[in-house]
């Protein structure tokens, strides 16, 4: 399928831009400066108003010595005060960048919270380098048992809770869901991973799809293999454990939603996954986005984002009593 006329243009940008490249990142709080200040020119240019829902911050202790306390921001429909499902979200930035501060996570959870009718929890988690693997796993498992325990305090109904996220959040919300799992925790209804990274030896990686899009290869490599270093430690292998499609067995998991893209070198990992879970007996559903990119749901311009949004909504919907049941 050709690309989005609006993706190649945006491609086209890249390209162009990688011609004259910027010096390398003295730090990690200077990658973080980079891409929030590009993040917010773009969105700025968009000119899209954020929706107005009701928000407050939430510190939830975090038991696993290697994890600090992680702040969780809840997102409400406005003037909702009745109690509504919950859906723990994790923003995507590589592990390393991102937070709730950014323009497109907070666009994603304010219209995800009014349209779905739900408490979206944005996950806070810690970035590496400080804070390397099992840091935001652990953050995850204890923000999921926190709503269990003391969402009711919080206007979220503890029996109808669901997990969320994109790229590197889609990896830890599964990672989230399979150590809940193995602990015989909360029940989910579902777990929803968008473009997820769910292979972190880049075994399933669909790098074939670079060329067509004329993307060098090596760069993306270079990338990810900058990324491992940065979860993992330098020189690290990257933990099986941190790898959800490397798990021994995927039977026993929430049913799942994948949302992929077609020019995507993650849609591997997707197809991958969804193959396994199937194969396992648990209920999985994928989409894969045509003429599509890892980075095309992040704009709410264009009408490919805009059907995401909604497809996430739609299923988002399904946690309330009168919708069909997400199984």
């Amino acid at each position: 399928m050709p690309l989005d006329p609006a993706v190649a243009a945006r491609l086209a940008r890249f390209r162009a831009a990688a011609q004259t490249p910027a010096p390398p990142p003295s730090s990690p709080q200077e990658r973080r400066a980079r891409a929030l200040a590009a993040e917010t020119a773009a969105w700025r240019a968009l000119g899209v108003e954020a929706r107005d829902v009701d928000v407050v911050d939430v510190v939830v202790p975090v038991p696993h010595p290697a994890a600090p306390d992680v702040r969780v921001r809840l997102y409400r429909p406005p003037g909702r005060t009745d109690a509504l499902p919950g859906v723990l979200q994790f923003f995507g930035g590589a592990f390393r960048q991102g937070g709730l501060h950014q323009p497109v996570a907070d666009w994603q959870y304010r219209e995800r919270a009014a349209e779905g009718g739900v408490v979206v929890i944005g996950v806070d988690y810690a970035l590496a380098p400080e804070h390397r693997y099992p840091a935001a796993v652990e953050q995850g498992v204890a923000v999921l048992e926190w709503a269990r325990e003391h969402g009711a305090e919080h206007g979220i109904d503890p029996e109808r809770l669901a997990l969320g996220g994109q790229s590197s959040g889609g990896n830890l919300a599964a990672c989230t869901a399979l150590r809940n799992r193995d602990r015989a925790g909360v029940p989910v209804a579902f777990q929803l991973l968008e473009v997820p990274v769910l292979d972190l030896t880049t075994g399933h990686m669909s790098f074939e799809l670079l060329d067509e899009v004329g993307i060098p290869r090596a760069f993306v490599e270079a990338d990810h293999a900058s990324i491992r270093d940065d979860y993992f430690g330098p020189g690290n292998p990257p933990d099986p454990d941190a790898s959800p499609l490397l798990a021994r067995s995927l039977a026993g998991l929430p049913p799942t939603y994948l949302m992929l893209a077609e020019y995507d070198v993650l849609r591997g990992d997707g197809e991958a996954f969804h193959a396994r879970l199937r194969a396992e007996g648990v209920p999985s559903s994928a989409t894969v986005a045509l003429g599509q990119t890892h980075e095309s749901m992040g704009d709410p311009t264009q009408l490919a984002s805009r059907h995401w949004q909604a497809t996430v909504v739609a299923l988002l919907r399904t946690l309330h009593p009168a919708a069909v049941p997400a199984g």
